[in-house]
């Protein structure tokens, strides 16, 4: 029967593997609150709300609401 590295040391406990795995849930945060940025310009431009307010509620470039 062949040894694996699990049998010597969890790796949930590992501080590098703690390490990642908060990086991942940062990157799943932002992802998130990106896309609930993009869903809300989109919204505000079907309400027909200008470009500039827009940009300025929302933090997105012109370009980026003009594209939505």
């Amino acid at each position: 029967m062949a040894l694996k590295l699990s049998d010597f040391f969890k790796v949930e406990g590992d501080p590098c593997y703690r390490i990642g795995e908060r990086k991942g849930e940062l990157k799943g945060e932002i992802k998130g609150k990106k896309k609930t940025t993009l869903t809300i310009a989109r919204k505000m431009k079907s309400e027909g709300l200008s470009i500039l307010l827009i940009s300025k509620a929302t933090t997105l470039s012109i370009d980026q609401i003009k594209k939505l």
